[in-house]
């Protein structure tokens, strides 16, 4: 026995030391296998809408920012189609309210997309804050949000007595509280002649002269006026215009 180690004993070492380097090989291989576990995060993913409120958030994990192209396609086509919301996707943090992106609103004729009421870049806050008021104001119109109005329809109206209208509504009874046609009658002729007659001058029945440069200037000025008077008492009345409205016949 004793002739046999002796005479193997190199051999017994080297296997020896093959089967500890065998070991240590595959005890630091399962170890870098295992390290890359360490390394996943977990990201967020949010959905928000022009009212800054999460409307979806979605957890996923990797070593990399997730894969959202469903998501993203489903945000797109609810953009395409959605005038008055805008939702937006955001990566691990969401800015606060104060440092969200400005907004521009815009309440435009259903008909010509002429603008009748802009609000252009202003603080989101505005919008969380006046966003129920100016839906009101947008009765009978259209309303957009985070969203640009196509360029509006050039055409000669059907009648100027509708597309000088501008009315002031009463938002529970649906009463027209205050109207002005810009000179026109119902049956289309113009009346309006001082609109556009220097100041200190009269018409043939007595009316002074306004001093408008146009029947288009005088109309912005009435709609302003008429906003003006109708945003600070957004729960009660709203303005209409650019078409003809009738008051609901009561029951």
């Amino acid at each position: 026995m004793r002739k046999w180690l002796k005479a193997h004993i190199w051999s017994l070492t080297f296997y020896t030391l093959l089967a500890l380097i065998f070991f240590f090989g595959v005890t630091i291989l399962l170890n870098g296998c295992a390290q890359p576990t360490k390394l996943m995060k977990t990201h967020k993913t949010y959905v928000v809408n022009s009212l800054w409120q999460v409307v979806k958030t979605v957890e996923t994990v990797d070593r990399a920012a997730p894969d959202v192209g469903n998501l993203q396609n489903d945000v797109d086509e609810y953009n395409a189609v959605t005038l008055d919301d805008f939702l937006r996707i955001y990566y691990d943090t969401l800015p606060d309210l104060d440092s969200a992106p400005p907004v521009s609103v815009f309440i435009c004729n259903p008909v010509t997309y002429a603008v009748n009421w802009s609000m252009e870049n202003v603080p989101r806050r505005s919008l969380v804050e006046n966003e129920a008021g100016w839906r009101q104001d947008a009765a009978g119109q259209i309303l957009f949000i985070d969203h640009v109005p196509p360029p509006p329809v050039i055409a000669p109206p059907p009648s100027l007595y509708a597309w000088y209208a501008i009315y002031e509504v009463d938002n529970n009874t649906g009463v027209i509280l205050l109207e002005d046609h810009c000179g026109y009658w119902a049956d289309e002729t113009f009346h309006g002649q001082w609109i556009t007659m220097p100041e200190g001058t009269f018409d043939e029945d007595g009316t002074p002269g306004g001093g408008w440069s146009s029947v288009d200037a005088y109309y912005q000025t009435i709609l302003h006026a008429y906003q003006g008077d109708a945003i600070p008492l957004a729960n009660h009345c709203h303005v209409v215009t650019r078409q003809l409205y009738t008051p609901p016949v009561a029951p």
